[in-house]
């Protein structure tokens, strides 16, 4: 037999004029439920699972406590069956009725046949034994034997007449008929006395239906449409929960077991259900196969540093401290009462609200100090007691004046340094002396703005004796100095800078002890919150098991949500971070997708999914992709959904428009690669921009805000304006001048230092400097924007100034981000695993305050 021969036994091709039948079945009416939906994604609650441990304890007690008292058993045993959880006991259980099966005789309390709760106890006993497996007959005496072996003694004789009928009187009592109608549904063959059981208990349970209130009438008309026996064990749970819950005879610890167990089971299923239905998509375009022969690029990027440190610890899992919130309440109320005692003295205040805002707890006093700085601000005339230009103290209090205000978002005038000026224009040499003063000066002049040379003069005069004062100064001063030289105040994680002033002032012998204790506290309270945050979300992260699926990719989610932190660590950025965590987490493995391993053909499908943004997209995709491109809905589907409950639904838009940017971003740089495109370094930059991530960040930190980002406030963003185009050219530039070298020798794409050497045909060294000027320029634009924030209030421009920020943190010391084995992980450690220890000496100190 030939090929064609063979072909034509096996079967013949469809002929496209045949008419086929069609039954016309509707689709699927589910969608994408269950294929995108994050139902299933939210991580188990540490708290919730303690919980459940707890209640099944105090569950088993009860049964013990049960034993040798089959009546009381029974009732336990059937309301553990009936909610759900009976599979939680299976053994005892089982040992329990084994034990009332094998009992000689078991007093139900019967005396006779008229006897409603006999009905009730006799009927309850046959359902549990026959439904585990008993072979119990359907009689036994009076007083019931209940060796199951004695099978020709009828248990429900009893309650029947002269007649051989159930007697009428039996008809009156719905709770009782209930159980012998469930009963009556394990009957075999040839047991008439069940059928008429069935008859009996069904008609009088129909006529009383009408006049039943609930819970009894839910459960008696559900059993009429479905009886127990015949009925789907989750969806019976369900039903009885809900029918349970309204039962004031109810117990309560059964009941609460039931329903976390329940939601529990679910989010198991709803992840199953996840599973299969993704396994089922259709292959409209089949995903191409993987070349064995391909050589895939690997950059060895080190596994994550952090294993299941967030994962399966207890960092943030203990139980909210009511006395320490209690004592955090009474420190706020003692700080309202200094800033309120501070009024029209502008020194004092100043003094405090800097105090507040280094030690990390100004965001509890965000109304006062707003209106004690515009009160400030708005003054003719503020008498800093400055009687000459040579006054170190006149000196500090114009800095820390000029500094908070501009912060702020006030525009003030440089002139207010004019002062401290000789005749030669250069500042006094005396005010070179005091590194106190020199300090605040330094850290002012870093919110400068374009022609502001008189700050640019006062950076470097601060600067140079600052650096030769360091070696001679004792701590806490110098441990204050040193930090801020090598990351100023300005452009420092506001996070990280209260962990380090909170050490820096446990050590001054003129600290404000009920500012410090108000910083110890709260801070510990909040890296709790920020544990349990993270805790959340690296169990999102292990579930989709990114580190074995894509293990080209850096596995950096601790990284990703320090990063975020960063951005908005307050408690009602909850939800925010996140969603930006998990943000960040997936653009940086699409990175790495686009910048390592993917081929340009590959590249080119999960652009084009990204752009349809449909389930079904996720067809045309090589698995690796798949993963990531799932993951990547789900997380955005569960941000629409809840912004869909508070009625803003309109950012979805925003969000997935900023992500489609940026993948368009990622492919055209893997293109210019891929064909050894070497671009000019303003071409470089246009596209090098949006890259970095930061303008897609800048969208999404929006997301989580609160009524103030409106859908012009998201309009502006997503354009891009000089404040995030800045943001994003540190981002890019910063990076470029850290990682150039290690990227280059690893085969990488030319960076902005190549881009600018090949074209200007200079030195490695001329171009790093030409871009150290550049983030320098972008620093003041940015500045320059918070100081005048017409087109956005100066809430919604932080996280664009906060972005960069975090930019001169991780990249500091090189490429924390990449590489996070040294100081990036010491510094995430001090965020987001030690808590500030409270000594004794420090305890004592506050007391006495």
């Amino acid at each position: 037999m030939n090929s064609s021969s063979l072909r034509s036994s096996i079967g013949t091709a469809p002929d496209s004029n045949e008419i086929r039948r069609s039954a016309n079945y509707h689709p699927s009416v589910w969608g994408d439920t269950f294929m995108v939906s994050t139902l299933d994604r939210m991580a188990p609650s540490f708290e919730i699972e303690a919980r459940i441990r707890v209640l099944k304890s105090k569950v088993e007690m009860e049964l013990r406590n049960a034993s040798n008292q089959p009546k009381e058993e029974m009732i336990l045993i059937d309301a553990l069956q009936r909610l759900g959880v009976a599979y939680h006991f299976e053994d005892m259980i089982e040992d329990r009725l084994h034990n009332i099966s094998t009992m000689t005789q078991v007093n139900f309390d019967i005396e006779d046949g008229d006897n409603h709760d006999g009905l009730y106890i006799v009927a309850l006993y046959f359902r549990l034994l026959r439904q585990q497996g008993y072979h119990l007959s359907s009689g036994k005496c009076a007083i019931l034997q209940s060796s199951y072996v004695l099978n020709q003694i009828k248990v429900f004789r009893k309650f029947r007449d002269e007649s051989g009928e159930f007697k009428a009187l039996l008809g009156r009592d719905a709770r009782s008929l209930l159980r012998l109608y469930e009963a009556s549904r394990l009957r075999v063959q040839g047991e008439e006395i069940l059928e008429e059981a069935l008859i009996f208990s069904r008609k009088n349970l129909e006529a009383m239906l009408p006049h039943l209130s609930s819970p009894l009438a839910e459960q008696v008309k559900h059993s009429l449409e479905v009886p127990l026996h015949k009925g789907m064990s989750r969806l019976e749970a369900r039903h009885c929960i809900s029918v349970y819950e309204t039962d004031v005879a109810r117990n309560n610890l059964l009941l609460e077991l039931a329903m976390l167990d329940f939601n529990r089971l679910r989010t198991l299923h709803q992840r199953e259900l996840k599973d299969i239905s993704r396994s089922s998509i259709g292959t409209a375009a089949p995903a191409p196969a993987p070349d064995s022969n391909e050589i895939r690029r690997s950059a060895n990027y080190h596994p994550s540093v952090w294993g299941d440190t967030f994962t399966i610890s207890t960092l943030g899992r203990t139980a909210p401290n009511l006395e320490i919130d209690a004592r955090i309440q009474l420190l706020k109320s003692k700080v309202e009462m200094e800033l309120r005692n501070a009024s029209n003295q502008p020194k004092e205040e100043m003094i405090l609200i800097d105090a507040l805002q280094r030690l990390g707890v100004a965001y509890h006093f965000e109304d006062m100090i707003e209106d004690r700085l515009h009160n400030i601000s708005s003054m003719t005339q503020v008498n800093f007691d400055i009687e000459d230009g040579d006054n170190h103290d006149g000196l500090y209090i114009v800095a820390l004046y000029f500094r908070l205000l501009r912060q702020q978002g006030y525009c003030l005038s440089f002139d207010v340094f004019r002062k401290f000026r000789d005749e030669n224009g250069e500042f006094k040499a005396e005010l070179g002396r005091d590194a106190r003063f020199l300090l605040c000066l330094y850290e002012a002049s870093h919110l400068r703005v374009h022609g502001e040379e008189i700050l640019e003069e006062a950076l470097i005069f601060s600067r140079k004796n600052l650096e030769a004062m360091l070696p001679h100064l004792g701590t806490p001063l110098a441990e204050q100095l040193k930090h801020s030289l090598e990351v100023p105040l300005h452009k420092g994680m506001p996070r990280l800078e209260a962990r380090h002033y909170i050490s820096v002032n446990e050590t001054d012998v003129a600290r404000n002890n009920t500012l410090l204790e108000l910083a110890m506290l709260d801070f510990n309270r909040l890296q709790t919150l920020h544990q349990r945050e993270l805790h959340d979300i690296s169990r999102w992260w292990k579930d989709i098991d990114f580190a074995s699926k894509l293990p080209f990719a850096r596995d950096r989610l601790v990284e990703c949500y320090f990063w975020i932190l960063g951005v908005n660590f307050e408690p009602k950025y909850s939800f925010g971070r996140n969603f930006m965590t998990k943000i960040i987490a997936l653009a940086s493995v699409i990175d790495d997708i686009y910048d390592v391993y993917g081929t340009l053909e590959e590249l080119k499908l999960f652009t084009e999914a990204v752009e349809r943004w449909e389930v079904a997209a996720v067809g045309n995709l090589p698995k690796y992709m798949q993963v990531c491109f799932l993951a990547l809905l789900d997380v955005v589907k569960e941000m629409e959904n809840k912004l869909t409950v508070e009625g803003r639904s309109y950012r979805v838009h925003y969000a997935k428009e900023a992500m489609k940017a940026l993948v368009r971003a990622y492919f055209l740089e893997a293109n210019w690669f891929n064909k050894k495109y070497m671009p000019t370094f303003e071409e470089y930059l246009g596209v090098s921009v949006m890259s970095s991530g930061y303008p897609m960040l800048a969208v999404q930190s929006l997301v989580g805000m609160e009524e103030i980002a409106t859908k012009q406030a998201f309009d502006c963003v997503i354009s891009v304006p000089k404040i995030v185009k800045s943001c994003a050219l540190i981002a890019r530039l910063v990076d470029d001048l850290k990682t150039h070298k290690v990227e280059q020798e690893r085969g990488d794409a030319p960076s902005g230092v190549e881009c600018y050497m090949w074209e200007y045909g200079v030195s490695e060294e001329e171009a790093c400097e030409k871009i150290r000027g550049m983030v320098e320029v972008a620093w003041q634009d940015i500045n320059e924007e918070c100081q005048k924030p017409e087109s956005l209030p100066l809430p919604l421009l932080l996280p664009a100034l906060n972005l960069a920020r975090m930019m001169e943190v991780i990249y500091q010391q090189g490429d924390g981000y990449t590489n996070s084995t040294g100081r990036t992980k010491d510094i995430i450690k001090l965020l987001l695993v030690h808590p500030i220890p409270i000594s004794t000496s420090a305890n004592k100190d506050i007391q006495n305050e």
